[in-house]
């Protein structure tokens, strides 16, 4: 298991409430990374010799901006390169966007990406997004712009978005649905050998969101590492085995209604069967389910 890259989910806070958003961030999210958390997993990182690179995102990862900048010190003193996503809300004019990022980009940052789509908000909102991204380039940053578009309106540069998350209630009415049986494969994830996973502010780490290997509050990161045999996972062995298909077949998941994409069926799938692989499938809020009750 050759992880590079490791992604903290500093927050699942965000001034946005995406219909997309596949962690349900939201201005209602209240998890959040306190610094003394992050040192400690940026520590557990620098026990995994291959992971070089750290990515901070959320939620907003620039609405807790001192943890932030700390964090991306830190991490930089270790030796990883630093990372952020961003939907770039900060940017009011090219000088606001700079005076944001440049104490971030003297502390260690040297990738900015800034999700800019129709999706993330208004034209006001895209505006500020590439604002964002120049004041990026302009500090020396390796700065993009990400495009998360519906199926039938992205082009060469975009990325189609999947349908798991909020998206797997919010977005799916207007789309066609698909027999079941055609979903016998996961075509977005490296679920055998994957090559960056995500933490939460709770502790879990993620192949993909909401599936999950462990938690390194529990367990230290190189040994979650370690320990993760893919076919024995009962999640993601079926995956590899046959996709979301075989996941819903084996426990008895309803299919007859069709689906919009892998990613749908696989996301409905493991809602349903959270009761019994809460181990695997975690933790609530990745779920829609606000943590602050219970089930």
């Amino acid at each position: 298991m050759p992880v590079t890259g490791l992604h903290f989910l500093l927050t699942t806070r965000c001034i946005y409430e995406c219909d997309h958003c596949f962690v349900f961030g939201g201005p209602q999210r209240t998890e959040v990374f306190s610094l003394a958390k992050l040192k400690d997993v940026l520590a557990q990182a620098k026990e995994v010799p291959s992971i070089d690179s750290i990515f901070f995102e959320g939620g907003e990862p620039i609405l807790y901006y001192a943890v932030l900048r700390a964090s991306i010190e830190h991490a930089k003193d270790l030796g990883f390169e630093c990372g952020m996503v961003t939907n770039g809300y900060w940017a009011t004019s090219p000088e606001d966007a700079e005076l944001t990022l440049k104490p971030l980009a003297q502390a260690g940052l040297s990738i900015v990406q800034v999700s800019c789509d129709e999706l993330h908000g208004d034209e006001g909102s895209q505006k500020l997004a590439k604002t964002a991204c120049e004041a990026a380039a302009s500090l020396g940053c390796d700065a993009s712009l990400i495009s998360c578009q519906l199926p039938g309106d992205i082009t060469d540069e975009e990325a189609e978005i999947r349908f798991r998350g909020r998206a797997a209630t919010n977005l799916i009415e207007e789309f066609p649905r698909k027999a079941a049986k055609l979903f016998d494969s996961c075509p977005y994830e490296e679920l055998r050998e994957p090559e960056r996973v995500h933490v939460d502010p709770l502790g879990f780490v993620h192949i993909c969101q909401g599936l999950v290997i462990g938690n390194l509050f529990e367990t230290r990161l190189s040994q979650l590492i370690r320990d993760y045999k893919p076919e024995r996972h009962p999640v993601v062995g079926r995956l590899l085995e046959g996709g979301p298909m075989k996941l819903a077949e084996d426990f008895g998941v309803d299919t007859s209604s069709g689906f919009v994409d892998a990613c749908h069926l696989c996301f409905v799938a493991r809602s349903q069967l959270r009761g019994q692989l809460r181990e695997y499938l975690a933790p609530e809020g990745m779920y829609g389910i606000d943590p602050e009750t219970t089930e």
